[in-house]
């Protein structure tokens, strides 16, 4: 579906590549850019249309030199950095279908990024994004995050969440948009998050059920990352910023007893610290294991790890062992994660 983008008062920009052009800025002249918008994990996995369970946001950069920040008043201060200005924004776009079409662009370098966000249930995709009041007090993409606190929250009853596509897709591009010739491209958005699937295997043979009763359900909690910049510093790289502690609930039913148990969580990249898990039983009683794991054998066992775009498999290796390894995998629709995949390729097209 074609449609023209509406604005909204937030996020115009600057984009900020010292040394990337040599172009000089056609004065009095503007443009019009035209998207087609899809996510895909890999190069070879199939484009996926934009759902009506997704929210996509896109930033349009360009170079100005106004700021429109707050001055700066204490060198201590932690925010310093905000107050110097390096993707400047006052507008944004809130897409809809799968084609768009950007007016009345100056014929500048601009930097364009797309995000695709989970939209689950009412407003979680749009609080996902800073508040209006964050973009007119900054002005600036440097510092924009996505917030990634309701995906989590929504992730506490892990059952039912783990039926949902509950990634954040995105991509950067920084283009010279020429007032002589229409910009036309083809967005393919990438996953940047991934996901941290415990496999507790089958209860029954896993633990004293004969003892304590059958598995009621399992608790996952762990600190974690719960924000990601929308930004990049290389090409698809993923800056998190702020942790937290977090729990996910999984509830175990008298015929799972004699069935795999695997509980998937989307996760921001990073390491997990403080992560545990618990078993709850039908007598009352609980285990906890300290969740911690290795890839190999003879090796220390160490933090789990949360890479982008990848499932993070950890196997619970039963009563007697109290140990978990890990195993790094594509995603369930095809062979389409990135396992070491080098991030200094900029796409600086």
């Amino acid at each position: 579906m074609n449609k023209t983008i509406g604005k909204y008062i937030c996020a115009w920009a600057v984009v900020c590549l010292a040394g990337c052009s040599n172009e000089v800025p056609q004065e009095g002249q503007t443009a019009v850019a035209s998207f087609h918008v899809a996510t895909r994990a890999a190069d070879n996995t199939a484009e996926r249309e934009i759902t009506d369970q997704q929210f996509v946001r896109l930033y349009v950069a360009e170079r100005r030199p106004e700021s429109g920040k707050p001055e700066a008043t204490d060198p201590s201060d932690q925010y310093w950095d905000r107050y110097n200005v390096v993707l400047y924004c006052d507008k944004y776009y809130d897409l809809e279908g799968q084609t768009y079409h950007v007016e009345n662009l100056p014929g500048v370098w601009h930097k364009f990024a797309f995000v695709c966000v989970p939209d689950i249930s009412q407003g979680m995709g749009s609080g996902m994004f800073p508040t209006q009041n964050t973009f007119l007090t900054y002005k600036d993409l440097y510092d924009f995050a996505i917030d990634y606190r309701p995906v989590l929250d929504y992730q506490v009853a892990l059952n039912e969440a783990s039926k949902e596509d509950l990634a954040i897709y995105r991509k950067i591009i920084d283009r010279w948009v020429d007032t002589d010739m229409p910009t036309n491209e083809r967005v393919l958005m990438r996953r940047v998050t991934g996901q941290f699937v415990l496999n507790m295997g089958k209860p029954a043979d896993q633990f004293d059920t004969a003892t304590n009763g059958a598995v009621t359900d399992i608790t996952v909690s762990m600190k974690t990352a719960r924000n990601c910049y929308i930004r990049d510093e290389s090409c698809d790289s993923v800056l998190v910023i702020e942790r937290e502690q977090r729990k996910f609930h999984w509830t175990v039913s008298v015929e799972g007893q004699l069935e795999e148990q695997l509980l998937p969580i989307a996760l921001l990249p990073g390491e997990l610290s403080d992560a545990k898990v618990t078993v709850s039983f039908a007598n009352d009683t609980s285990v906890e294991y300290a969740l911690r794991g290795r890839a190999e054998e003879d090796v220390p066992m160490d933090a789990i790890e949360i890479k982008k775009n990848t499932r993070t498999i950890v196997l619970f290796n039963g009563k007697d062992k109290e140990t978990f390894e890990v195993r790094y995998a594509g995603f369930a629709d095809g062979n389409d994660a990135t396992v070491d995949v080098d991030d200094d390729a900029w796409d600086g097209v």
